[in-house]
């Protein structure tokens, strides 16, 4: 129950705290989720490639969360596998640079996938994963809230790949509140 109350706390803080925009090296903010996860991963042989990414203007404390929570899924769902692959990269999609992260672990049917970001929905059992389901809700809101996207790319027992964007592109300003919002075209 604890956990559930944390969870919904941090849920409500991400969806009210004001946004503080800044220029941030995208692949030091996963480095560190990496190093903060340590814990979880120790004693298990975890193979991470986190790749040159590019930099974005974002809030790079929330943007670290949604490294957490990404990377944490990897590790949690690639547990049952003698060596787990960890890949955080960019690729270009629609013209704009798209992080991804990859892992080779249980993977889900891609049918199910909008069902992933819904609060309190778990595609797998929770004996076999914990958590309570929240994690991708979070993503979600703080992806949204930077006026970028997430969705993912999975197939049963052969991994999962969850891709964000954040939208830095010209158009895009912070108002009075620390909110990202779409310039109207003039």
């Amino acid at each position: 129950m604890g956990r559930l109350v944390d969870t919904m706390l941090s849920l409500g803080a991400v969806s009210r705290q004001p946004l503080q925009i800044e220029n941030v090296e995208l692949r030091a903010l996963a480095e560190r989720a990496r190093s903060a996860l340590h814990s979880e991963a120790k004693d298990r042989q975890i193979e991470w490639k986190i790749s040159a990414l590019p930099a974005a203007t974002c809030d790079s404390a929330l943007i670290q969360q949604v490294f957490l929570q990404l990377l944490a899924n990897s590790i949690k769902f690639t547990r049952g596998r003698e060596k787990a692959i960890i890949q955080v990269g960019h690729v270009v999609v629609g013209g704009k640079p798209t992080i991804f992260v990859r892992d080779n672990g249980v993977g889900f049917n891609q049918e199910h996938s909008s069902q992933l970001f819904r609060l309190f929905h778990r595609l797998h059992q929770t004996e076999g994963f914990g958590g309570v389901g929240a994690g991708l809700a979070i993503v979600q809101r703080i992806i949204a809230r930077h006026g970028g996207r997430v969705w993912t790319d999975a197939e049963p027992d052969k991994g999962a790949t969850f891709y964000f964007t954040v939208d830095t592109l010209s158009g895009v300003r912070v108002d009075g509140q620390g909110e990202l919002n779409k310039e109207s075209p003039a």
